[in-house]
């Protein structure tokens, strides 16, 4: 009896800190959940990142680059993390396993930095430049350039390994360059890099005391105008559109 307790004992403490482990690691990719869903509702317009890459350098010295950035390298860390705990199951021909893969959150995570990406390069390209410049091309890279069927045997799990690839790729199509070398531009530069900001006071015409020099309310209006990193050939839209401030 006591040599079995011992060996309870022994197998309990050997187990602990696994299970404890993998609870501080779905913590953590669920507060990363939370960032990006966060990310996502801020940055679904061209004027909110405009809007939103002014505010931080109007804050501090970091620039919305380094925080996408950051945000990349964090969910590909998890998912590696994962995918290699998972080795094991994930060398099996199971459609389990395949699921296994596809619905774990940090595969979700990633997926959706992904996306993320995607978007905001497409919308605002000074945007990607600056994450390139600030190492997101490297993250890509090597997610890129992972064999998916050293990862997984399964066909299915394989395919959901080769889509967070066709994302990567999928940004890396939207560079100019790729990949570019790690060179983060400081805040000053980042600053410069701005749009430029303008501010309208509007009246409305229709209204007879503004007509006469009387009173009336007045709305101001905040323009934002892409400044040209490149030389520009052709007439484009720069604006991003109205937006009341008061």
């Amino acid at each position: 009896m006591v040599r079995f307790c011992a060996f309870a004992t022994t197998l309990y403490l050997r187990l602990r800190p696994r299970d404890h482990n993998a609870s501080a690691a779905r913590h953590s990719a669920m507060e990363l959940q939370e960032r990006i869903v966060a990310l996502e509702e801020e940055l679904e317009s061209p004027r909110q990142i405009a809007l939103r890459r002014i505010h931080l350098l109007k804050e501090n010295d970091e620039g919305l680059a380094s925080i996408l950035v950051a945000l990349l390298k964090e969910a590909l860390e998890e998912w590696l993390q994962r995918t290699s705990r998972r080795n094991g199951l994930l060398s099996n021909s199971s459609s389990e396993d395949s699921a296994l893969l596809a619905d774990m959150i940090e595969t979700t995570n990633l997926q959706r930095v992904l996306i993320l990406h995607v978007n905001v390069t497409k919308m605002d390209p000074t945007l990607g430049e600056e994450q390139g410049r600030h190492g997101s091309h490297g993250h890509l890279v090597r997610l890129m350039n992972l064999d998916a069927t050293g990862i997984a045997n399964d066909e299915a799990a394989q395919d959901t390994i080769m889509e967070l690839q066709d994302l990567a790729c999928e940004v890396a199509a939207l560079a100019k360059s790729f990949p570019v070398k790690f060179a983060p531009f400081c805040a000053t530069g980042l600053r410069q890099r701005l749009p430029l900001e303008f501010s309208v006071s509007a009246v409305g015409q229709g209204d007879p005391e503004a007509r006469n020099g009387g009173s009336s309310d007045k709305r101001t209006e905040t323009v934002l105008i892409h400044q040209v990193t490149v030389r520009q050939t052709a007439q484009e839209d720069v604006g991003f559109g109205a937006y009341r401030c008061g």
